[in-house]
């Protein structure tokens, strides 16, 4: 046994040793390999695309070589130009130069994406650094961008026609869908003119693709029911929307996107029913010093999404703004009659201090009090009472108290609806006399009207 067990250390160590020794001749080899002069002197072709690139090991330690690979493809990739036709529809889009780089630059990055054919030439490394060398045969990859381009075009030309039948047939969602796919299947070469037939004419397949969903689009027209939507402070309503063609036929599911602005915004995706309509709730509109309104339009991004194109058609389709439907809301004032019995001790007071807090109170919130009932959107009823407390000496001076109940009641005037109800019990008041104690009391409770029982009802009425 011992002698099996020092054999098979001797191996081990030996193996160690080996490996050892290959590692540092590999490592000798590596360094010791003369750089190829590929590496300095880029290499020129009439025959070849040629991509160089290099990884530093220190900075990708495990993947140096894929790194590598991926910088000179992209090498590679920057000797294909890029030039844009100009019966392109990028060439559309860049007159006014607003889009030129940012659209060039995305089909740069389809081109890196679609690149195939190509050869790995030589390879070179020492301690530091990783070079690779690659290749494309210019004729290989005309040829196959050819056949790539002609295969596009079919597919964009399937879903042109389908795209035209569907708006003969008023079905103007599948008709913006087919644009869309279409320009889908074209977007690597939206530079290009594309130039095909249809029907015997001559056509540029991108440009009747995009041009055609604009022009659709800028057909569809938002009609609201009413130009100015004014509704009561606090009451609920809603407004109707009509989806149409230029020529004023009713277009139903087309998605709309709806923005409601109140206190804060709110938004919608919505689609027109098979008459064409749309009914949204705007809810409770309250008073405000900022401008209230809705708006309607065509959901592009609800298409793009459904069609499930690439970022590079979505930034195009971007370039086309759907017309919107505005209409402002204006907030119409609500009348109050108040009905206040104050009373001291169960005798009724000369002057009403609760009803012209709460007049004012409710005037600075959008509510106006009126006298005739017939002109009232809501009835206030008020009673209130103080009664004689105790008396209490202090410094040889005698202070009287009042005590103050409050109940106040706010009803629809239509059908008497109780709305909202406030009790404020047991104010107390303190002065040198009942009379005045009482007055002391009724002003206590006047501050209470103001800033909470109004308070209390607006946010009651209006949310």
């Amino acid at each position: 046994m011992m002698k099996i067990f020092t054999i098979g250390l001797c191996l081990f160590f030996a193996g160690c040793a080996s490996t050892a020794k290959i590692e540092s001749s590999t490592s000798t080899k590596v360094e010791n390999k003369p750089m190829p002069d590929w590496v300095n002197n880029r290499p020129l072709s009439n025959e070849y695309y040629i991509g160089i690139g290099y990884a530093a090991k220190k900075n990708f330690p495990s993947d140096f070589r894929e790194a590598a690979k991926k910088n000179a493809l992209n090498n590679l990739a920057g000797e294909i130009s890029v030039t844009v036709s100009t019966s392109s529809v990028l060439s559309q889009l860049e007159s006014d130069n607003k889009y030129k780089e940012d659209f060039q630059q995305d089909i740069r990055v389809t081109v890196n994406e679609q690149l195939q054919g190509f050869d790995e030439v030589d390879s070179y490394e020492n301690k530091d650094f990783y070079w690779t060398y690659y290749r494309l045969s210019k004729a290989d990859y005309q040829e196959r961008k050819q056949k790539q381009v002609k295969d596009a075009v079919d597919q964009g030309m399937d879903f042109l026609i389908k795209a035209r039948d569907y708006q003969n047939q008023l079905r103007y969602k599948e008709a913006l869908l087919a644009y869309i796919s279409g320009i889908g299947k074209i977007s690597a070469y939206l530079d290009q003119s594309l130039e095909t037939e249809l029907s015997g004419q001559k056509i540029y397949l991108g440009n009747e693709l995009f041009n055609g969903y604009r022009s659709l689009l800028n057909q569809i027209y938002i009609d609201a029911e009413v130009q100015v939507y004014r509704v009561k402070m606090g009451n609920p309503g809603t407004l109707k929307f009509f989806v149409k063609s230029s020529d004023g036929k009713t277009l139903m599911g087309i998605p709309l996107t709806v923005e409601v602005k109140k206190k804060f915004h709110s938004y919608l995706d919505l689609v027109s029913d098979a008459n064409g309509a749309l009914t949204i709730d705007v809810g409770k509109v309250a008073r405000s010093t900022q401008s209230q309104y809705v708006t309607v339009q065509v959901n592009v991004k609800q298409l793009i999404k459904e069609a499930a194109v690439n970022a590079v058609v979505s930034k195009v389709l971007s370039t086309v703004s759907p017309s919107p439907e505005t209409v402002n809301i204006e907030v119409q004032p609500v009348f109050v009659l108040i009905k206040s019995v104050e009373k001291n001790n169960g005798q009724v007071l000369s002057k009403n201090i609760l009803d012209m807090a709460l007049r004012e109170g409710l005037a600075a919130n959008g509510f106006i009090a009126v006298s005739a009932i017939e002109k009232a959107d809501i009835i206030i009823e008020i009673s209130a009472d103080s009664n004689d407390g105790a008396v209490a000496s202090e410094m040889n001076t005698q202070f009287y108290s009042s005590n103050l109940n409050v109940n106040i009641v706010f009803k629809k005037k239509s059908d008497g609806t109780e709305i909202y109800q406030r009790a404020l019990n047991s104010i107390k008041g303190a002065q040198l006399s009942f009379e005045k104690a009482s007055e002391d009391a009724y002003t206590k409770a006047s501050k209470k009207m103001k800033l909470l029982v109004v308070d209390e009802f607006v946010k009651v009425y209006s949310e």
